[in-house]
């Protein structure tokens, strides 16, 4: 790891890659919500990379990788650290980086909020299928008040880029999450747009989905880039996928046939397709781990398994040790192939959180107040799906 290239809070991000909001502002990268202006080298923009020449962290707008790297765990500004500076186009923003003119080698994109799933770690800014739920939940004493609203506008980002093409000319890596980026056709619009510009052969890109879009004759047309690699995300490899995830939308079942699908599309397209499945480690899926990495393995995809940060009252923590004990024993010996890099770095990080000790019991509260809640609005019950969870959930003095 390059640990600290030119100070304790320095990050590549803000400094190699401009970052699209579902809102349609600018962010400083992917696990940030905060505006930060109209342009790549806004005020707000220039202030945060002085900051971080400087080591001053902004606890607030990176608050996921601070609170990540405080709790020992690996957070994304370090797995952008781990890159060799010659993966970027121009490395100009990595070795010597200005708080102007730095040439833009990554893109975020973020389509909108619309999605078709209701994950129950997620939020209404980047599900719009949240938003009565979460309006619901505010209304009876539980989360913030939802100040968002469904997001239309998503040809703004592909508007912009036909308009200023020249934004490219660095670009060699695209990543693209949401929403649901597959709920219509701007990924594929986007491949139009790369083509036209000549960029598709030299760009990488990733795209993070739910899977329930997925159209395998349709992802033919990546095959013009470099690199594409598809992230499912599943977060558990069972039931309890409905349960934390799609909420009926879509079943295990049919995500099951999927990955069968893919698994053999991926044989058949080995030479540009990749795959990478999901899975945010926190206490709804804390006994999975071993089963979701058997699933990668068996489909030939890389484990991006990671640590669940917010919201704080779904963290490992808010389970009893002697649960999660119980877990560790079942992991911690177990032999993580070195072909994956992703979860070898994990599987440390869950050990190390399973043996923390318990969340006060504000936050211990707040989980079983807010799983019993999503419940009763859902119509289900965790009892359908996970009867240990269940218990201690709806056992008062569990």
């Amino acid at each position: 790891m390059t640990d600290n290239l030119h100070s304790k809070s320095w990050c590549p991000l803000p400094f190699n890659a401009i970052s699209f909001h579902p809102t349609g502002a600018l962010t400083r990268c992917m696990m940030s919500d905060t505006p930060m202006g109209e342009s790549y080298d806004s005020a707000e923009m220039q202030q945060l990379r002085q900051n971080m020449l400087d080591g001053v962290w902004d606890k607030e707008g990176c608050m996921s990788c601070w609170k990540k790297e405080e709790q020992g765990n690996i957070s994304q500004r370090q797995k952008w650290l781990q890159r060799n500076p010659k993966d970027f186009k121009s490395q100009e923003g990595f070795n010597n980086p200005q708080l102007t003119g730095n040439p833009i080698n990554h893109m975020f994109i973020n389509y909108s909020n619309i999605c078709n799933f209701k994950c129950r770690m997620c939020g209404p800014n980047y599900s719009n299928s949240l938003i009565p739920e979460h309006k619901h939940l505010h209304s009876i004493g539980l989360g913030k008040q939802v100040k968002v609203e469904t997001i239309k506008n998503r040809n703004f980002i592909n508007n912009y880029l036909k308009e200023t093409p020249n934004s490219l000319d660095n670009v060699n890596s695209i990543w693209i999450t949401g929403g649901e980026p597959l709920m219509d056709d701007s990924c594929y619009d986007l491949i139009d747009i790369l083509d036209d510009y000549n960029k598709a052969f030299d760009t990488d890109m990733v795209i993070t989905t739910n899977g329930s879009k997925v159209d395998l004759d349709k992802l033919q047309k990546f095959e013009s880039l470099k690199h594409f690699e598809l992230d499912l995300s599943l977060d558990a490899p069972n039931n309890m996928f409905e349960y934390m995830r799609s909420a009926g939308v879509f079943t295990w079942e049919q995500m099951s046939k999927l990955i069968d699908d893919l698994t053999h599309f991926k044989k058949e397209n080995s030479s540009w397709f990749h795959m990478c499945f999901n899975s945010s480690i926190q206490a709804y899926n804390f006994d999975t781990v071993l089963e979701f990495d058997k699933l990668c393995r068996d489909a030939g995809a890389l484990n991006n398994s990671r640590m669940l940060v917010f919201p704080e009252h779904f963290r490992l923590d808010v389970l009893p040790l002697e649960m999660r004990k119980a877990e560790l024993n079942k992991i911690k010996d177990y032999t993580v192939i070195e072909s994956d890099p992703r979860f070898k770095r994990t599987h440390a990080d869950i050990c190390k959180n399973m043996l923390q000790e318990q969340a006060n019991k504000l936050t211990i509260a707040k989980f079983k107040e807010f799983t019993m809640a999503q419940d009763a609005y859902r119509n289900m019950h965790l009892q359908e799906y996970h009867t240990q969870l269940a218990e201690f959930v709806y056992t008062e003095d569990f």
